[in-house]
């Protein structure tokens, strides 16, 4: 028997997974992600901006909306928040090497700031 530790949002892939291969999972809510979206104005004016969580994108795009002219270079911590930011963006969104919150913080001042 496997524990799994979830957030609301699940993926039904990895129950399915668990029970093709006849493995017993009990699955345990522990937290739920709730969105506060905030409207951001003058987005335009913005060097960057940093993405760390799927959900905070969700929440970031529910009143905020980048136009296609926008200079602004746009981040993820890591390829699965990158995906979702595409999924509102056409623009190319940075990711460092490493999906920790260092290596993100230190990539956006990188590229921002030291052109």
């Amino acid at each position: 028997m496997i524990g799994f530790v979830e957030k609301i949002i699940y993926l039904k892939r990895v129950m399915t997974k668990f029970s093709k291969k006849n493995i017993l999972l009990n699955r345990y809510e522990v937290y739920q992600t709730f969105f506060l979206p905030h409207k951001i104005e003058n987005l335009s004016s913005y060097h960057g901006i940093i993405f760390f969580s799927p959900s905070g994108v969700k929440s970031f795009f529910l009143k905020n909306k980048i136009l296609d002219d926008y200079k602004t270079e746009f981040f993820a911590i890591g390829r699965t928040t990158a995906k979702s930011v595409s999924r509102y963006l056409n623009k190319e969104i940075w990711i460092p090497d490493i999906p920790s919150m260092k290596e993100v913080l230190l990539f956006v001042r990188k590229l921002c700031f030291h052109k």
